[in-house]
């Protein structure tokens, strides 16, 4: 029976005062928010970016890069940090860029501003490295978006965006449970969801101007996995599971241009407790140097 999950009661929840730091110049919000203590700083790139900023003029090139730079892997930035204070970065050097990690979300503490509630029906909470949400009713949603980070990942048309999940408890079983990845999160009436049922079946469905709409209906998958992952390029939606011991199994490919671009999120519905951990995006590096 073709279903659309969108009647049930929606519960979100959105940190609007943590937006301000997340507009604008990556590498500016990066010291606006060490400067407010919200974030420690990594002394190496906070003094490049001052650097560049007080001592002389940024061509271009350096402005794209010094943005860039603010975000990357910190595992890699003294490589590019050793190219940019030569003062000539190179169209090769920009090519030795890996591919933007926009967000890795470990769930350390909640600085990306995930919904926390705590009620007798519901609890959303960041805790041990993971986002919870545990749910009383089998008639309840949560639709969780990480305020802070979801105005720079809304620049982005394409990408890669995965998550580990484990589910906790269930109330009900068959299709009473429903959970999986919200992205091309536009606002709370614009989005796609890319959804698994407790009876082991799949669906990517979009919520457009309010109206849900099936996009790929239900179907059967790998009864055992561990993430959720979905890569967007242009029209072309991409759904996979990753299967322990197996690798990535693709779900659903097909192409839907509803929506071009936005945020991402995660949902819950049912009587369930589930932990999302492991949260990543990854923009192409061609996406990132438009």
């Amino acid at each position: 029976m073709r279903r659309i999950i969108l009647g049930l009661e929606v519960l979100t929840f959105l940190a609007l005062a943590s937006l301000a730091f997340a507009v604008g110049n990556p590498a500016l919000n990066y010291a606006e928010s060490v400067f407010f203590n919200e974030r420690k700083p990594n002394p190496e790139v906070f003094s490049f970016i001052k650097k560049l900023g007080d001592d002389r003029k940024l061509d271009d090139l350096e402005k794209l890069y010094i943005n860039y730079i603010a975000q990357v892997d910190p595992k890699l930035q003294h490589k590019f940090l050793s190219y940019a204070m030569d003062g000539n970065i190179t169209e090769s050097e920009i090519d030795s860029l890996p591919d933007l990690h926009v967000l890795y979300e470990d769930f350390v503490d909640n600085r990306n501003g995930w919904p926390e509630v705590s009620t007798y029906e519901r609890r959303i909470y960041v805790a041990n490295g993971g986002l919870f949400i545990q749910m009383e009713r089998q008639d309840l949603t949560a639709l969780c978006l990480p305020a802070s980070v979801q105005p720079y990942i809304s620049r982005y048309a394409n990408y890669s965006y995965s998550v580990d999940i484990a589910v906790k408890e269930s109330g009900y079983t068959g299709t009473d449970v429903i959970y999986g990845l919200m992205f091309r999160v536009k606002d709370l009436d614009n989005f796609y969801m890319f959804l698994h049922r407790g009876d082991g079946a799949f669906s990517l469905q979009v919520l457009d101007k309010g109206k849900p709409r099936i996009v790929k209906d239900w179907a059967k998958g790998p009864l055992s996995f561990s993430i959720m992952k979905v890569v967007t390029d242009g029209d072309k939606i991409s759904c996979y599971v990753l299967v322990p011991g197996e690798g990535d199994k693709k779900i659903f490919e097909t192409r839907d241009s509803t929506i071009p671009s936005g945020g991402i999120g995660l949902v819950a519905m049912g009587s369930v407790k589930i932990k999302f951990t492991n949260l990543n995006v990854i923009v192409p590096k061609g996406e990132v140097l438009r």
